[in-house]
C-alpha cells in the first residue's frame, strides 16, 4: 500500500498546498496542541534585509512626521511563511520529488532542526480565508507569493496633497502602508528563490497591538510530515493529532534521493478532500 499511496501523492496535482517547515517542539507544543499558528514579528526572520531602508515621504508638502508614523506602522508587520511547489511543474510519476515544497533538503535543514522537525502541509485557500477573517478588521492582511529580484526593493512613498486632502490622514497612512509592505515583504533577492515562498503578512493598525497573534488551522492542515530524523519517542505524538484531525502523516525518507512514506503503511488512511489518499486492489 506504501508505495502505491506514495505515487498517488506524488501524481496529484498539490499546487493548492502550502508548507510550513518547524521544529518538533514547536509543532507539539505549540501549532498543533493548540492548533494555531502564530505570526512572527518581521525581525524574528533570516533575511536582515526583512527590515529595510525607513521607506522615505517625498513630494511637495510632506509633513515629516509622515515618514515617522507610516515607517512605525510598516515596522510592525507580522508574519508566517511557508513553501510552495515549483510552479509549472508537471504531476506525474515522474515528477521529481524537489520540486515539491515539502522535499527541500536546505529548508529541512535550515527551518525544522536539521531533518528533526516537521514539515506541515495546508490547504492554502482554507488557510488564507482563515487568515482573512482572523485579522482584516485589526489592519492590513495580506497574502501571496513571493517573488524574486537580483536587489531589494527600495520604497519611496509618494505624498500628493490633492490626494492626502481627499483621504484624510489615517485612510492615507493606511493606503501607503500597504503599498509599502507590499513591497517589502513579497520581494526578495534571488539568493531565497529555491524556497518558492508564500507568506501571509499583517499590518496592526489598532492601539491593541500584541507581540504575536495567531491563526486557527483546524480544517486548513492537511497532512504532516516529519523528517528523516525525528525522534521515534514523539511518533505516538502526531499519531493522536492525526488521529483527533482525521488526517494522515508521512515521513521523508533517504534512499539516496529524498522518498515520501506513510508515516503508518499498514493502516487504512484517512480520506481527505486535500490529499486523494484513496487505497486501490
Amino acid at each position: 500500500m506504501g508505495d502505491m499511496l506514495l505515487g498517488m501523492l506524488r501524481a496529484t496535482n498539490t499546487s493548492n498546498l502550502v508548507y510550513h517547515y518547524t521544529s518538533a517542539s514547536v509543532a507539539l507544543e505549540f501549532i498543533l496542541h493548540k492548533m494555531k499558528l502564530r505570526l512572527r514579528p518581521v525581525e524574528g526572520t533570516n533575511d536582515p534585509a526583512e527590515g529595510g531602508l525607513p521607506s522615505p515621504v517625498v513630494g511637495d508638502e510632506a509633513d515629516s512626521l509622515l515618514f515617522f508614523e507610516l515607517e512605525e506602522l510598516v515596522a510592525g508587520r507580522k508574519l508566517a511563511c511557508f513553501s510552495r511547489d515549483r510552479p509549472g511543474s508537471i504531476y506525474d510519476y515522474c515528477t521529481q520529488l524537489s520540486f515539491h515544497g515539502y522535499a527541500r533538503d536546505r529548508m529541512w535543514a535550515q527551518y525544522a532542526d536539521r531533518h528533526r522537525g516537521v514539515c506541515l502541509f495546508f490547504d492554502c485557500e482554507a488557510l488564507e480565508f482563515a487568515f482573512q477573517h482572523e485579522f482584516r478588521d485589526g489592519g492590513i492582511a495580506l497574502a501571496g507569493d513571493v517573488r524574486y529580484q537580483s536587489e531589494s526593493p527600495f520604497t519611496t512613498a509618494r505624498f500628493d496633497k490633492a490626494e492626502y486632502a481627499r483621504l484624510g490622514r489615517p485612510q492615507w497612512l493606511r493606503s501607503t502602508c500597504e503599498v509599502v509592505t507590499r513591497e517589502r515583504s513579497f520581494v526578495k533577492r534571488s539568493d531565497w528563490e529555491s524556497e518558492q515562498e508564500y507568506r501571509l503578512v499583517f499590518v496592526p493598525l489598532s492601539e491593541d497591538r500584541h507581540p504575536h497573534d495567531t491563526i486557527r488551522i483546524r480544517g486548513a492542515l492537511a497532512a504532516i510530515c516529519v523528517g528523516n530524523c525525528f525522534p521515534e519517542g514523539l511518533l505516538p505524538c502526531i499519531r493522536a493529532v492525526c488521529d483527533r484531525e482525521k488526517i494522515n502523516a508521512f515521513r521523508l525518507q533517504y534512499i539516496g534521493d529524498p522518498r515520501l512514506e506513510l508515516l503508518h503503511p499498514t493502516e487504512q488512511p484517512h480520506p481527505s478532500t486535500i490529499i486523494n489518499l484513496v487505497a486501490g486492489k
